[in-house]
């Protein structure tokens, strides 16, 4: 297969909340679909196997991430992509199996964390996926002024360069799939 890549702007899906609708993209529901692997796979993790995100004037509390793939590379966080994939390698190898990934990872934020508004630096024309883990509607984010909680098994689709922030006000650690993708990719028969 080769692949291309179509002329895109996000911004132009977004509806009046700034969210986007994922049954656009039949790979949020190939994500969704795959649910209780990302799950057990998370689960089965000790809270030391995550990283806490490298720059913590940006979140208050205890925030960590377990990335298999980043876009650009991070310190303190790139250079557990690899262990990480070896770790989880079911997870691994249905990331692998979608072309147009080009970033993803467990995120984690304990009770009374805190991440502060912001606009996430990606490269463009990337879109962004939460797949609720273990969550409840304790755990909120606000996107554009819109506040939402996240669904276990259900994915939330947005663009990262519009402001947000996210709160976890319940009792429990969140945990979720954070995807990045190209949604401009195709895969095109030779």
């Amino acid at each position: 297969m080769r692949t291309q890549r179509t002329s895109f702007d996000s911004r132009s899906l977004f509806d009046d909340s700034k969210m986007l609708d994922g049954t656009q993209f039949e790979f949020v529901a190939a994500i969704e679909s795959r649910y209780s692997t990302f799950k057990a796979d998370a689960l089965q993790l000790s809270p030391d196997e995550f990283v806490r995100w490298p720059n913590h004037e940006a979140y208050q509390g205890d925030w960590r991430v377990f990335p298999f793939l980043t876009p650009k590379p991070v310190a303190g966080v790139t250079e557990f992509c690899e262990p990480n994939r070896r770790r989880c390698p079911k997870t691994a190898v249905i990331l692998d199996s979608f072309p147009e990934i080009v970033g993803a990872g467990f995120s984690r934020m304990a009770p009374g964390c805190h991440i502060y508004p912001h606009v996430d630096d990606v490269i463009p024309n990337v879109l962004r996926v939460h797949l609720g883990l273990v969550t409840d509607e304790t755990s909120k984010m606000r996107i554009d002024g819109q506040i939402i909680s996240w669904s276990e098994g259900k994915a939330i689709v947005f663009d990262g360069r519009v402001q947000h922030e996210t709160a976890n006000l319940g009792k429990v650690p969140r945990t979720i799939l954070i995807v990045d993708f190209d949604p401009t990719f195709r895969e095109l028969p030779i």
